[in-house]
């Protein structure tokens, strides 16, 4: 239970929404791993990259790694 241990799948990317397009809602969703550790077969873009993190399907995700239970949940809105 020591996030300091863990393996970082991509580094943490601010928000960048388009100017003048409103309000954004950015989530985050942690979900226990019912089977330990596993491996992740894609990686992600780094902040900056042309692949867009608007195109993640957490639906896919959650199914792909078994993630069941989620335990914690945030968001905040940005311009």
């Amino acid at each position: 239970n020591n996030v300091n241990q863990g393996t970082t799948l991509c580094k943490y990317s601010g928000p960048e929404p388009p100017k003048g397009s409103g309000l954004h809602r950015y989530i985050f969703l942690v979900y226990q791993q019912s089977n330990g550790e596993q491996e992740y077969k894609k990686t992600y873009p780094d902040k900056g990259s042309s692949l867009s993190r608007s195109k993640f399907n957490l639906n896919k995700f959650i199914k792909q790694y078994q993630c069941e239970t989620l335990i914690a949940a945030n968001f905040f809105l940005t311009e």
